[in-house]
């Protein structure tokens, strides 16, 4: 036996040494070289040692791999360079080489100019080298490399990253649930108070049809529940003008004059359908002494509501419907102790592309929640590339008879920085007060200074006149005369001048990065906000500074804070905190605790605290978790020491944390967030995990029999019906969706793990990974007269129908058969290249991962029964 396994060793190595030889001549097709495609390369079975050797057929080897007809999941080169990965099609062309299928759509992607195209053949497929002369292909099926070479002339240029329309796709009818809930419980000083938010989006898709609407439950112990609805519209893709179009309760856009809510229709060119476009969010930063429950709003709307551990925090997962307005964040520690500040949301914009145009139209009537009557309302606005250094921007806004305003500016790139400078000139007609026109200046200023390290992100200036209003200023001015008018002792006059709006402001956002003859010290930060105002002699102000730097693995931050409201008050805070690693975390050096952390803050005041904090998180990453102990002085109470915990699960369709908080003194803190969604569709139910807003680009990938398989990006799994929702695509970008089948429950046959889809925004586009679920064994096979089987031998059932093919060693693979039976081994013509060889799994076959092998099976090359030994 020894003997026999080390001869046929031997064999294999000297035939596989013999065919990977000729792997570097690879299947062309029009390549303008002829020789090198035509080249044929003899293939001696002299080779193969044994009689069955000379039995298999390898013409079809002699030009390199052949190329069976198929569809492959192929990565695409254009002159070198790569492009895409995607299904490509190979079909017969009466040789034994099948050949790519050049559609339309497939040179769409590969920029060809339209122009030159002929008629496509039968199969709707285009030959290359005919209809681009000069242009070749080459494919590599080890590699799965498509490499196409065509002359630059017949090409069309596009940005980098532009994917053509033809291939976005709008994604599968679904009907869409998503929530982010959180429950609090605190105790303290007596007082108990209970709270419950859930943040609910409902969304409908039909083609390229979105039906959206946002909702809120807020409930407490003292006020009850209510549940308020908002932002219902509905809303698609307008491809020819690279639009969308909402309808509903919408919102215009707010990067130059003031976003107005609007029943009604809003048109705008969606900057995301062009490669250069970003989404901008502000990252909400602030400092957590406790387990805190941390509130966002958006004008009195909250826009998200979560649970930290004490020390720094930064939240930028939430969605912020209007771009433009402030948010009012409010930190509410375990004692029931709350911090308010906000956060300004604007960066300079208005720079285009010379030949770029960015516009925004709006029409209805105003929101009910902004003014009490019916009011007819426009928007429009437009911007547009002039040069490489100037752009020209400007609008119009209108409100019936109360409100008209035009803007009209300017924006420049150069070698100092960017800059933007607009003139807004205001006219309002108010009841017993006349007609107001006023003007409003803005100036700013953005600018990266590589060599020193150094980023304005955005400095500005505005500068308003007292009979200047913006659109919402005028709408609010409306609804407060209208209150006024009932008081008899406040005249109309006096309520417009102690009408309270912006006179001056000044923004400024300064980075910089701390480095010293090549040699980083760390970076600092300097954000700062100033407002004055007509109506109002006080002013309002905001400063930040921080440091960070690390010292071998220890890393340390110091910042401070300092704000003054309306009425000059001053509220101050600073805050130290260093970070020590525990461990790596990974599996080979795992701890339970990877990182401790300790912060102290204090707003000079007599309130000062200290936290330290350890986290970690399991193997697996599934759950991740903190222990935490705080002390703090409070001058106007008791000191207090508490001690918490924090925990959260990463699951497969939602994310669940949970924390608590004890004091000594007695007070107490629970809570516990959540977020998911559920998808239906025509395959059932699925469950998403993870914040979905209305935007959100997703992926049903669906793997019949793969359960437990999970997703190469996210944290989705697939259910036992062969679904998974993979969140956070890219929308109008290539995203590439993939399995990772290392955590899949049964035994089942994948041959391509990953699907590239182009969603358009909000869509869920479905990805079929292929499956063979069927039962699968390994077996070692034996010729009964002591020959070989030879590689690739094709294993068939009984019907005749091919289950597997006989690999290394005598190993057969297949699949698809019953626990026992009989099979028939061929590899050649004639009695004397096949054998038939019965199977029997029992409890005692060996396991190569998920997978039986039934050992020592003997084929027998005669019609003469053979009984076989498992």
């Amino acid at each position: 036996m020894m003997v026999r396994r080390l001869s046929r060793s031997i064999y294999l190595s000297t035939f596989l040494t013999g065919f990977f030889s000729l792997t570097s001549a690879q299947a062309d097709e029009g390549t303008p070289d002829e020789s090198a495609s035509t080249e044929m390369v003899e293939f001696s079975d002299a080779f193969l040692m044994g009689d069955a050797g000379s039995q298999l057929d390898l013409k079809r080897f002699s030009r390199g791999n052949p190329v069976l007809a198929g569809t492959y999941n192929v990565k695409v080169f254009l002159n070198g360079k790569e492009m895409f990965k995607t299904p490509l099609t190979f079909h017969e062309n009466n040789t034994d080489y099948a050949s790519a299928c050049f559609t339309h759509a497939l040179l769409e992607q590969l920029s060809v100019d339209p122009e030159p195209l002929n008629q496509e053949d039968e199969d709707g497929c285009y030959d290359l080298a005919t209809t681009l002369p000069k242009s070749s292909s080459r494919y590599d099926p080890l590699t799965q490399e498509l490499n196409v070479t065509i002359p630059q002339v017949y090409l069309v240029s596009h940005p980098a990253g532009y994917i053509p329309p033809s291939r976005w796709d709008s994604g599968i009818p679904m009907a869409l649930l998503s929530y982010n809930a959180n429950a609090w419980h605190s105790k303290s000083d007596n007082t108990t108070q209970d709270t419950f938010y859930s943040g609910l989006m409902l969304g409908l898709n039909l083609g390229a049809w979105r039906l959206r609407s946002n909702g809120a439950y807020n409930w407490d112990n003292d006020n009850g529940g209510e549940y308020s609805s908002y932002d219902l519209f509905i809303a698609r893709d307008i491809v020819p003008l690279r639009a969308k179009l909402e309808a509903g309760e919408v919102r215009t856009n707010a990067n130059m004059m003031d976003s107005v809510s609007l029943d009604g229709v809003h048109l705008y060119n969606d900057a995301q359908m062009d490669p250069s476009a970003n989404s901008y969010v502000p990252v909400i930063r602030g400092v957590a002494n406790s387990n805190a429950k941390v509130t966002v709003r958006q004008e009195g709307r909250i826009v998200t509501q979560i649970t930290v551990p004490p020390g720094p925090f930064a939240i930028s997962d939430y969605y912020a419907a209007q771009n433009g307005s402030d948010l009012d964040v409010t930190v509410e520690e375990s004692d029931g102790s709350t911090r308010v500040f906000s956060m300004p949301y604007a960066s300079i914009a208005h720079l285009l592309r010379p030949g770029e145009v960015d516009w925004d139209i709006g029409i209805g009537t105003v929101d009910k929640d902004t003014v009490d009557e019916t009011l007819w309302a426009g928007v429009a606005t437009a911007s547009y590339g002039l040069s490489n250094m100037f752009t020209a921007y400007g609008g119009v806004q209108m409100a019936d008879n109360l409100y008209t305003a035009g803007m009209l500016g300017v924006a420049m790139n150069t070698s100092i920085g960017a800059f933007s400078f607009d003139v807004t000139h205001s006219q309002t007609t108010a009841d017993d007060v006349g007609t107001l026109k006023g003007q409003s200046y803005s100036l700013n200023y953005s600018k990266n200074f590589t060599a020193t390290g150094t980023t304005f992100s955005v400095v500005g200036y505005r500068f308003s006149s007292e009979n200047y209003m913006s659109m919402n200023d005028a709408l609010s001015l409306k609804n407060t005369l209208n209150n006024y008018a009932s008081d008899k002792n406040t005249t109309t006059q006096e309520a417009y001048h102690a009408y309270t709006r912006t006179r001056n402001e000044i923004q400024a956002n300064v980075y910089q990065d701390v480095t010293i003859n090549g040699e980083s010290y760390g970076s600092f930060y300097l954000n700062g906000t100033w407002r004055s105002y007509w109506g109002d002699d006080g002013n309002t102000s905001q400063y930040s500074v921080g440091y960070s730097n690390s010292v071998g693995s220890v890393s340390y931050s110091i910042s401070a804070q300092r704000s003054y409201d309306e009425f000059g008050e001053e509220d101050d805070s600073i805050n130290l905190g260093f970070s020590i690693p525990l461990g790596s975390g990974s599996s080979v050096d795992y701890r339970p605790f990877s990182s401790m952390s300790v912060n102290s803050s204090s707003d000079f005041k007599g309130n000062d605290s200290v936290s330290a904090m350890a986290t970690g998180s399991s193997r697996d990453n599934m759950y991740n978790y903190s222990l935490n102990t705080t002390s703090s002085r409070n001058k106007d109470s008791e000191d207090l020491t508490t001690i918490g915990s924090w925990v959260t699960r990463n699951g497969a369709y939602s994310t669940t944390s949970l924390s608590a908080t004890q004091g000594l003194n007695g007070d107490q803190q629970y809570s516990l967030s959540t977020t998911g969604g559920v998808v239906l569709h025509s395959g059932g139910l699925t469950l998403a995990s993870g914040y979905l807003t209305p935007d959100s680009t997703m992926a049903l990938v669906h793997a019949s029999g793969a359960k437990g398989a999970s997703a190469s990006m996210g944290n989705g799994q697939i259910d036992g019906f062969g679904n998974m929702v993979v969140t956070s695509l890219s929308p109008y970008r290539e995203n590439t969706v993939g399995l990772n089948i290392d955590t899949m429950e049964n035994d089942v046959a994948i041959s391509n793990t990953t699907g590239v889809v182009v969603p358009t925004s909000g869509a869920l586009v479905r990805v079929d990974i292929e499956t063979d679920a069927r039962k699968a064994f390994m077996l070692e096979l034996m010729r009964d007269d002591g020959g070989f089987i030879p590689l690739a031998a094709d294993v068939q059932d009984s019907a005749g129908s091919s289950v597997g093919t006989v690999g290394q060693a005598g190993i057969a693979f297949v699949r698809g058969m019953d626990d026992s039976g009989t099979l028939s081994v061929i590899w050649g013509s004639g009695a004397e290249s096949r054998c038939q060889v019965s199977y029997q799994l029992d409890g005692n076959a060996s396991m190569i991962g998920k997978t039986p092998l039934i050992s020592g099976l003997r084929c027998r090359m005669s019609s003469t029964s053979v009984k076989v030994t498992p």
